[in-house]
């Protein structure tokens, strides 16, 4: 859902530490900064600043900018004295890894200061998508300018001295209408920062938010708190957002007991142009977060982030005594954000009480190295006493951390509810002495010895608390396949069969880089075509998730759009009796489902989900399979969040205008219609295991439930382990038999169901047949998709830039492996004795030279202006040539010393086209194959 706590406060620490924060009182003398910024074409996403620093008192200098994976790009650097004499800097850059986030700091050493005023002129180039390395889309850009807008955090926008800063200023050179959103007091034309003891912290973290901006004002307790949003927005959504906004802060601050000096500053977000979220930054006095569509999970983040306020941010926060009581930092937020927003009724369905018990669920089992498992086998053991939690800094246990901690203090909520009384009474006593001494001895002070002698066991032992829940199952609801005495009468048992598909993502084939890869849909095609010979009345079901989402490209471009066309036709040429719609079906919004679904003749159900009153599709299909005519009714049940944060909100915003209806609710209203007309009645859909077993599997007159949702989430107890099981099983449960899908995209299932003498399912089976290497395919089918990449269709085609790991990919051109040789002679005829010097061939070979993302990967330079050009295979540099590794080499020709080349490919690089996916890359195997030896001509002259 929204972003963890360890990365939303770890990103905060580590900026802090880059910049040198120590969190010491500020001196009495130190430097002062002053920035004035200037946005002359937003359209060409370029700030411009001119900086001066004063009061300089030091003949060295290092000043840090800071950016997510260096998509802020810092140029045209140019340092003088008060005169106009140019001052000499020199470049250092630092990555450090915090979660998937690469932060980058940029340093510019400056030395023989000899005045004490210089002056700094840079642009920042911003607008682009964080890790977009591979062609994989974050939904998120670091930074963004428009005719409109432009933001941007400090962090990657203001250079900051590491430490002794007195003062610092904003001042801004706009367009006309536009005003700047900021927590600082102004001062004339300047925003003014001063008398700041974590003023370094505020200038990583401030959000500068310019635009065509609307922004109010309300007094709440001592705090003015200001919503900032775009002007352009639906007045009657900017009334309700700024309503909520403050109700939110009056429902925080009073949870705390206290809403603390100053101003805070909610600023609401646009999206861009191409649908990216704005990357911005959290802070005691504001947050910038996209907001429309309004949906809960946007509440639910905008509600953590401000109480962080109170619990994270040195400004205001609370203080802990000992490490043990750590993980209240992580449980305080969302527990309190899931109570103000379901208090406030902005969760609607939404029952994000559901995913906190689900994540805790798992992070206190047990973990099976099985999927589908009939013994367990446990491969890690999770803390038990609460104050464990706070032990270790792994990554691991902050997930723990995260998942086990706001359920701990819901469980002490729902304790004290039951004698009228809640946690945020703790929050106020905590609050109002500013600190936490000993969190269980608080406990006592407030609530009684009695209460924390009541609870102390559940804190020694945090399983005990699932126990008292009820949220364990016993090992005996596993379930199975056939009821004992099945085959007592062989000769009534009559078998009905379905080949079953389901998450195939528009999957059209492998891409041939690795041996044995599974799965493509003319393998698919070939054994459809030999079981339907076998057996005609064979029932062909798609469970849902078909709809195409590339593991490169998380949105649709026109490509995958085209590719995902021809998968559908051959989903209709393939004969499928029925579809169900489940998550990715939505994705890409109920428009281009329409689209698509009204190519095709196969049937593809839904019965549940509406929109403007009417079911986006037929809700159920009638087959005829032999004797037996059924019923299939499609059930979309709405998704716990189980996806990256990001996706999930794309997501959430592709489907604010479906209502999806009540899953157990709809099944029962068309249950009796469907007993009436068939024989046998199943629904395929999305539908939570959970969900099918404490309440579907309990309606009469479901024969079978077939889901793509296999997560299940449950907790069983062996003895004294409790372990969760994160599939679940095929079988029979509640006389009703059940079937989850499980990798589908590189395999099928074929199920056999037997039918007894009463016309009812006593039993069943179900067979995984992996698409590998030995399954042929289907020749019409390979025929269909070899035409379909051809040169018309690559010419659509856009093809991602690699390599944006390292900036010398933009900033130079490629020149080719001919201009290499002139001078590397040695390395060159090594290099062509690799593979990577005829992997293009291995293109032509399998007529994919027109498949951008396997192009992408055979050639050199592919999606920048000076690299190869899609579809031409005489281009001069096809194949993997010196520049793919090295970084291109226009300007190394030109100065060698003054423009050196990647000497020693790193990993990081080899991986964007060697990745899991494609290749079964070893780095200490695989390099030794392509490194060169050290002897060319421009060192032999050199030496000479």
């Amino acid at each position: 859902m929204f972003r963890p706590i360890y990365y939303r406060i770890g990103s905060v620490l580590v900026w802090m530490f880059l910049l040198g924060y120590t969190g010491c009182d500020m001196p009495s003398s130190g430097l002062s900064l002053s920035y004035t910024i200037t946005i002359s074409e937003a359209s060409e996403q370029i700030l411009d600043v001119e900086m001066v620093i004063e009061n300089i008192d030091q003949s060295e200098m290092v000043l840090g900018l800071g950016t997510v994976d260096d998509f802020a790009h810092l140029r045209a650097f140019r340092v003088t004295d008060i005169e106009g004499r140019e001052i000499v800097s020199k470049d250092d850059v630092r990555r450090i890894k915090v979660n998937i986030n690469t932060l980058t700091e940029l340093k510019k050493h400056l030395s023989n200061l000899q005045t004490e005023t210089i002056k700094i002129h840079y642009q920042v180039q911003i607008g682009n998508e964080i890790h977009a390395q591979h062609g994989r889309q974050s939904f998120q850009t670091f930074g963004y300018a428009c005719d409109k807008f432009a933001v941007m955090p400090g962090s990657g926008l203001l250079l900051t001295p590491s430490n002794n800063i007195k003062s610092a200023r904003l001042k801004f050179q706009l367009p006309a209408n536009w005003v700047v959103s900021i927590p600082w007091r102004q001062q004339g034309s300047w925003f003014v920062l001063e008398n700041d003891e974590y003023l370094a912290g505020s200038l990583a973290n401030v959000t500068l938010y310019m635009g065509e901006l609307e922004q109010r004002t309300r007094k709440i307790g001592d705090t003015d708190v200001i919503v900032s949003l775009p002007k352009e927005w639906n007045e009657i959504s900017k009334m309700e957002i700024q309503e909520t906004a403050f109700e939110i802060f009056e429902s925080v601050a009073d949870a705390f007991g206290k809403s603390s000096q100053g101003k805070y500053i909610f600023q609401f977000l646009p999206k861009t142009s191409d649908g990216l979220f704005i990357a911005s930054s959290n802070w005691s006095n504001s947050q910038g977060i996209s907001i429309l569509p309004p949906t809960p999970v946007k509440w639910l983040e905008c509600t953590q982030n401000l109480i962080d306020r109170w619990v994270t941010f040195p400004q205001h926060r609370m203080t802990y005594q000992s490490p043990e009581d750590y993980w209240l930092i992580d449980g305080i937020p969302p527990f309190l954000a899931w109570k103000v927003c379901a208090n406030l009724n902005l969760l609607g369905d939404y029952n994000y009480q559901d995913i906190l018990v689900k994540r805790y669920k798992r992070s206190i089992a047990e973990y099976s190295a099985q999927n589908q498992i009939s013994t367990f086998k446990p491969i890690s053991q999770p803390a038990r006493d609460v104050h464990e939690l706070s032990q270790d800094r792994s990554v691991l246990l902050r997930r723990f951390r995260q998942a086990v901690a706001p359920i701990v203090i819901s469980f002490l909520d729902d304790e004290l509810g039951q004698s009228g009384r809640n946690f945020e009474e703790l929050l106020k006593y905590e609050y109002a002495k500013g600190n936490i001494e000993d969190f269980e001895s608080d406990l006592q002070k407030v609530f009684g010895e009695n209460f924390r002698q009541s609870v102390t066991e559940y804190l020694r032992d945090i399983r005990k608390i699932a126990i008292k829940k009820q949220w364990i199952d016993l090992d005996d609801s596993i379930p199975k396949f056939r009821k004992d005495g099945l085959f007592s009468d062989q000769a009534s048992i009559d078998t009905l069969q379905i080949f079953l598909t389901g998450n195939t993502y528009g999957f059209i084939e492998h891409c041939g880089c690795k041996a044995n890869q599974n799965g493509g849909i003319a393998r698919r095609a070939k054994l459809i075509t030999e079981y339907k010979k076998r057996n005609p009345n064979l029932l062909l079901v798609d469970t849902g998730n078909f709809y195409s989402f590339g593991k490169k490209s998380y949105r649709m471009t026109d490509f995958v759009d085209r590719e995902f066309e021809l998968y559908m036709r051959l989903m209709d040429k393939l004969q499928y009796d029925v579809a169900a719609i489940s998550f990715y079906e939505l994705y890409y919004g109920e428009a281009f489902f329409q689209k698509h679904k009204n190519k095709v003749d196969f049937p593809i159900i839904c019965a549940n989900v509406l929109k403007d009153g009417k079911r986006i599709a037929r809700p159920y299909v009638s087959l005829i399979a032999g004797d037996y005519k059924i019923g299939v009714l499609g059930i979309f049940e709405y998704p716990l969040e189980r996806m990256s944060e990001r996706k999930w909100h794309t997501f959430l915003d592709q489907t604010t205008d479906l209502e999806f209806q009540d899953p157990v609710e709809t099944i029962r209203h068309f249950i009796p219609k469907l007993q009436e007309e068939h024989d046998l009645i199943f629904l395929i859909g999305s539908m939570r295991p959970s969900t099918i077993k404490d309440k579907i599997a309990k309606i009469e007159g479901i024969d079978v439930i077939i889901s793509t949702n296999k997560d299940f989430y449950r907790l069983m107890r062996s003895e004294d382990r409790i372990i969760d099981i994160e599939y679940d099983l095929s079988g029979f449960y509640e006389d009703v038999m059940i079937f989850y899908d499980v990798n589908s995209l590189y395999s099928v299932d074929m199920i056999d169901l037997f039918i007894g003498s009463k016309g009812k399912i006593v039993g069943g089976k179900i067979a995984k047949t992996p698409l590998s290497d030995d399954v042929e395919e289907e020749i019409n089918v390979r025929a269909t998709i070899d035409k379909f990449y051809s040169e018309e269709v690559a010419a659509l085609a856009e093809i991602p830039p690699l390599m944006g790991s390292d900036k010398r990919f933009d900033k130079a051109s490629f020149v080719g492996a001919q201009k290499c040789a002139t001078c590397h002679v040695s390395q060159t005829q090594q290099w062509k004795s690799t593979k990577h010097a005829s992997a293009f061939n291995t293109l032509l070979d399998v007529k994919r030279q027109y498949h951008p993302e396997c192009v992408a990967c055979h050639v050199t330079g592919s999606g920048y202006a000076s690299g190869y050009k899609m579809g031409d295979s005489k281009h001069p540099l096809i194949h993997v040539q010196c520049e793919m590794c090295h970084g291109p080499g226009s300007e190394h020709i030109v100065n060698p010393m003054q423009s050196p080349m990647i000497k020693t490919p790193t990993k990081e690089l080899c991986v964007q086209c060697h990745d899991q996916e494609h290749s079964d890359f070893i780095f200490s195997e695989y390099y030794p194959r392509v490194q060169h030896t050290l002897t060319n001509a421009f060192s032999q002259a050199n030496s000479q």
